[in-house]
């Protein structure tokens, strides 16, 4: 992904994880690289907090890759309150690393 994620964007991005997240009879686990996005409104993020519950019900993983700057600080203050700081990385070597 790279640009912005927003209304106008957002549900493209989801659209396309809940196809990789489709029920495969087994655990899946995606990383979304978002080393490219420049910006993500409270929509975009809302979208990908949904994902990303809706992935754990299922027994997925969700993992982001966001680069350090504005996104990154988004991520970490709102997805704090919303769970998805674990799941936020800096690196793609550490989002796929064991215990990522």
């Amino acid at each position: 992904m790279a640009g912005q994620i927003d209304l106008a964007t957002a549900s493209q991005l989801r659209g396309y994880v809940n196809d990789l997240l489709a029920d495969h009879g087994k655990p899946t686990q995606v990383i979304v690289d978002l080393t490219d996005v420049s910006f993500c409104d409270a929509y975009g993020l809302g979208m990908l907090n949904a994902v990303h519950r809706k992935a754990q019900q299922k027994g997925h993983t969700v993992r982001f890759v966001v680069s350090p700057g504005r996104v990154e600080r988004l991520f970490r203050i709102m997805g704090g309150t919303h769970g998805l700081t674990p799941s936020v990385h800096n690196t793609l070597a550490e989002a796929i690393a064991p215990g990522g």
